[in-house]
C-alpha cells in the first residue's frame, strides 16, 4: 500500500509538517501500524512550490491502514497551538461542539486526510492523489471532487 497526495501549500513546510506529524502519528496511527510517511517538495517534478505527502509500508505489513481521522476526544490546547491544529478550524475540518458548560471544544470526527490537506493548501487549488488508473482531485476552496482518468491526463500533457 503506497499512497501520495500533492498540493500547493498555503503555509510554510515546517508548519504543515507539525500538523501532519500530529495527524499521521497520533490520529491515523500510521507509525504504530508499520507505515512510514514523508513530506517534501515536488522539486524533481518541476514544481518546487508544491508538496508531496507519501505513505508506504515499512517492510512486510498487513496492519490496518486508514486515511480517516475519527476521535471523540476534544483537541487539547497544546494540539491547537503547538501542533498548529488551529489551522483546521478555519476550514471546518475540526468541529466545535457546545457542552453543558457552554464551552465549545474542537473535535476531529470522521475527517478524511484529503480534507485536512485542503485546509493546508492554497484556497483556489486542488489536492491530487493518484490511485490505480485515476487521480482523486479535491478543490481546496469548494471541496468539489473528481476522479479523472490518469491515462487521459498523461496522454494530453506536454510530456506525451
Amino acid at each position: 500500500m503506497h499512497s501520495s497526495w500533492m498540493f500547493k501549500p498555503r503555509f510554510a513546510e515546517a508548519i504543515i509538517k507539525k500538523v501532519l506529524t500530529r495527524i499521521c502519528n497520533d490520529y491515523l496511527h500510521w507509525w504504530e501500524h508499520c507505515y512510514e510517511w514523508s513530506l517534501g517538495p515536488c522539486a524533481s517534478s518541476g514544481y518546487p512550490d508544491w508538496l508531496k505527502l507519501e505513505v508506504f509500508p515499512s517492510g512486510d505489513t498487513n496492519q490496518y491502514f486508514t486515511e480517516t481521522v475519527y476521535s471523540e476526544e476534544p483537541l487539547s490546547a497544546s494540539e491547537l497551538t503547538e501542533d498548529m491544529l488551529i489551522l483546521l478550524t478555519s476550514g471546518k475540518q475540526a468541529c466545535a461542539y457546545e457542552h453543558e458548560a457552554g464551552d465549545g471544544q474542537w473535535h476531529l470526527e470522521d475527517i478524511e486526510l484529503s480534507s485536512i490537506l485542503c485546509s493546508l493548501a492554497v484556497e483556489d487549488s486542488n489536492v491530487y492523489s493518484p490511485y490505480a488508473d485515476k487521480v482523486f482531485c479535491i478543490h481546496a476552496g469548494t471541496g468539489e471532487t473528481s476522479r479523472p482518468s490518469l491515462l487521459n491526463l498523461l496522454l494530453t500533457a506536454e510530456a506525451a
